[in-house]
């Protein structure tokens, strides 16, 4: 994949697929926009890819704002001219079962997955229109298209980003702008990690039979890892798949089958 002269946008882009996510596409040619609401993790990221020879900038950025998203944009315009393509990467959820999830627990999941990824979207689309030219690739998850047991927020989060990313394909489409969904399977990121220990705590099980009934319920045996989903994400940013249009692209495995 040749992703040379893009500028690529990565929101949660200091830790697990949005961390992959831009070594990877670092690797193939673009220049990395890090934005994390952690802004040293998403530095790290940046000069990360700076010490391997790429191009990257970061931002502490809180998506779920619109003013610090349109401020980073500016920025990011400022310096590179133009956005290219945007992965939506950020996300997070908090488990419990509907009786017991509070409102501030599922405000916090909704405006993250949901809002967050659409005030991103609406920002960089302001940028992309002009110029008749972008890729956009949201970040959902099986959750968007299978129940899971004290996750309802999430799920319904995910389930909606996939359905805006449709629509945000039929409307951008007259601008040349293409968006698909991308929905991981169990990836070995520290989302998963902290969603196994809470897991484990409401199950009263150990993490470690987690791992192994999320593994046996793969085809493949195992859950998957950053790096997967980040070579994904860099053929999806790539001109060749830039047809793929208000698709929504499972990678678990075959987690869905089971």
């Amino acid at each position: 994949m040749n992703l040379q002269n893009k500028v690529m946008v990565i929101t949660g882009a200091g830790s697990g697929i949005g961390r992959a996510a831009s070594y990877r596409c670092a690797e193939q040619g673009a220049t990395i926009v890090a934005l994390d609401i952690n802004g040293s993790a998403a530095e790290i990221t940046a000069q990360q890819v700076r010490d391997k020879g790429g191009k990257a900038l970061a931002f502490a950025t809180d998506i779920t704002d619109r003013q610090h998203v349109a401020a980073a944009i500016a920025q990011v315009v400022a310096e590179f001219g133009h956005i290219d393509v945007l992965f939506n990467s950020a996300g997070s959820t908090r488990l419990a079962t509907i009786d017991t999830l509070s409102d501030e627990d599922f405000d916090f999941i909704i405006d993250l997955n949901l809002k967050g990824t659409f005030i991103v979207c609406s920002e960089v689309l302001q940028q992309m229109i002009p110029r008749r030219q972008g890729r956009i690739i949201n970040c959902a998850s099986y959750c968007g298209v299978r129940e899971e047991y004290a996750n309802s927020a999430y799920c319904a989060a995910k389930a909606a980003v996939i359905m805006m990313t449709k629509v945000m394909a039929l409307e951008m489409g007259q601008h040349n702008i293409s968006a698909v969904a991308l929905s991981p399977g169990n990836i070995d990121t520290e989302l998963l990690q902290s969603a196994l220990k809470t897991r484990a705590e409401i199950e009263g099980v150990e993490i470690a039979k987690l791992y192994q009934r999320i593994g046996d319920k793969v085809p493949l045996g195992r859950v998957g890892n950053p790096e997967e989903i980040a070579a994904l994400v860099a053929f999806l940013s790539s001109d060749i798949a830039h047809y793929i249009n208000g698709e929504n692209i499972m990678m678990t495995g075959g987690f869905v089958m089971s």
